[in-house]
């Protein structure tokens, strides 16, 4: 079987590197891969490429351009100049072609190889109204385009949208990597250690948390944030913050064992995998509903909160700094959702997606 697959890059972002353990997967049951980015390779500088995997890199992904683009008035930027690209680098003679997002769906579909989209974002709530969201709606329902969703609140408005019958396939974790560590109690004479995803996009919620801490250090209690990811938080005098910029695996996983509270405070996403990986490290969460529902239970293995509302977040913070009982309880149930969500079962489950759409059963 060959397949094509377009990507409009290879940052290093929780998305991409899921990508690569599906791509990882496919080639391992010998299925024939291309991978298609724009952006060069120094954009992928902090992700190995996929061994035995041909991977071109087509240029013409500035942030600026981007940046520009959003902001022209009606919102006329559509990247037609990417999308371009993308489809005269797309190989002919496939059996399948796979897609990242939208802007690939429009890329891909040529009328006679099937497409399958595995959708990891609504992206209609990243577009203001103009025309560039119409575009994503219509390809969102795309009739020759097979869809898969990587969590039941993306599929579920894929539904409502008309796209019936979406296969949820949710990401997972290396279970190697974030593993437990020893139980941890929070003792008076030092701060509470919040850990958060640094990262400045507004929808993060990043600033919500800054704010939180805020509340709390206003409140007299001894808090210290701890960050990691491509961007410092910027906190108001008096919050104290310690910031560790981009880790792997095994780092982010000795961060959570020193910490006593992880935050998620995203106003949507689709899968999270921080507070999942928090649960397997044996860390209490703090975590918004929109994309969650498959993995976080109010009150049984994580306290769930309203998306831009600083203040449940610090009261939140708060409580498990407090109740020793209910942080005990939350640890206890998080440590048995996590094994939950495997790489084998995620793999196998995608790439028998990947052989129903092209026709072709792949090779276990």
């Amino acid at each position: 079987m060959k397949v094509s697959f377009q990507i409009y890059g290879l940052d290093r972002t929780g998305g991409v590197i899921v990508w690569y353990r599906y791509l990882e997967a496919l080639r391992d049951r010998c299925v024939e891969l291309q991978i298609d980015s724009l952006g060069t390779h120094g954009d992928a500088r902090f992700l190995e490429p996929v061994e035995g995997v041909a991977t071109v890199f087509h240029g013409h992904r500035s942030k600026p351009y981007k940046v520009a683009v959003r902001a022209m008035p009606g919102n006329f930027g559509f990247p037609r100049r990417e999308i371009d690209l993308l489809t005269a680098a797309r190989p002919d003679n496939v059996d399948l072609r796979l897609c990242s997002n939208t802007f690939t769906v429009a890329s891909s579909v040529d009328g006679h190889t099937p497409v399958l989209h595995h959708v990891q974002h609504d992206e209609r709530l990243f577009e203001p109204e103009g025309r560039r969201r119409k575009l994503v709606e219509e390809l969102l329902c795309h009739p020759d385009v097979i869809r898969t969703a990587n969590c039941t609140w993306v599929a579920d408005r894929l539904d409502d949208m008309g796209s019936s019958s979406v296969r949820v396939i949710p990401p997972a974790l290396d279970h190697e990597t974030f593993v437990p560590g020893p139980a941890s109690e929070i003792e008076d004479g030092r701060p509470v250690r919040v850990l958060t995803l640094g990262k400045s996009v507004d929808w993060k919620g990043m600033v919500d948390v800054v704010e939180a801490m805020r509340i709390l250090t206003e409140q007299g209690r001894d808090v210290t944030l701890v960050s990691y990811g491509p961007n410092k938080p910027r906190v108001p005098r008096g919050v104290r913050l310690e910031h560790h910029g981009f880790v792997n695996g095994t780092e982010l996983c000795a961060l959570l064992h020193g910490t006593d509270v992880a935050v998620s405070a995203s106003w949507y996403e689709s899968f999270p995998l921080p507070p999942l990986e928090a649960m397997a490290t044996g860390t209490p969460i703090v975590c918004t509903r929109l994309g969650t529902e498959d993995y976080a239970n109010h009150e049984e293995n994580s306290l769930v909160v309203a998306p831009k509302q600083p203040p449940e977040i610090a009261a939140a913070i708060a409580r498990l700094s407090d109740d020793h009982d209910l942080r005990h309880s939350l640890v206890r149930h998080g440590l048995e959702t996590a094994p939950r969500f495997s790489w084998d079962v995620a793999c196998d489950a995608f790439c028998e997606e990947v052989g129903r759409a092209a026709g072709i059963a792949v090779p276990a």
